[in-house]
């Protein structure tokens, strides 16, 4: 019995592995545009739109005990309160997986619209625990900035991952 919940523990982690590892280069490219003088007010979440991708096309996605540590391992290696980032990851997935369960919302008004739902109240409830733990209002000019950035590259940064599903299609008909 513990045999088979190991091997079954096993298969999980290596499915998912390659997922673990493509969060992890978007972290970096993530603080590689805090280099980037277009940016310097605040970035855009370049990351959380890859989460977001991956959790809603992926067939194993990761699981909040993983996100959860991928948000402290994020945390840690930018210097931000710990937590902030395990909360924001662990909303993104199950905010996304209740909308479009709840309302169906992808199927009927877009991937954007989902998107742009999950974000803006995760940003929200991110940034409102944020204020009753820390007291201190975040930055309203940077919130928008970032808000704005992220909502104007999903579209394109949806397109480039599914870029390889129309190709592959398009080279089989």
């Amino acid at each position: 019995m513990i045999l088979k919940n190991n091997f079954h523990l096993i298969i999980n982690i290596q499915k998912n592995i390659i997922n673990y590892c493509l969060i992890l280069v978007f972290f970096f490219i993530q603080i590689s545009l805090n280099f980037l003088s277009v940016f310097s007010i605040s970035q855009p979440y370049l990351m959380v739109i890859f989460l977001f991708l991956l959790i809603n096309n992926s067939e194993e996605s990761p699981s909040g005990i993983a996100l959860i540590l991928l948000g402290l391992f994020y945390d840690l290696i930018t210097g931000t309160h710990l937590g902030v980032h395990s909360l924001f990851f662990y909303l993104i997935k199950n905010l996304s997986i209740f909308f479009e369960w709840k309302y169906n919302i992808s199927k009927n008004y877009g991937k954007w619209l989902l998107f742009s739902l999950v974000y803006i109240s995760t940003l929200l409830i991110t940034k409102f625990v944020f204020f009753i733990t820390i007291f201190k209002i975040p930055d309203i000019y940077s919130i928008s900035f970032n808000l704005g950035c992220t909502l104007l590259l999903f579209p394109i940064i949806s397109f480039i991952f599914d870029l390889p599903k129309f190709l592959l299609n398009f080279l089989n008909k």
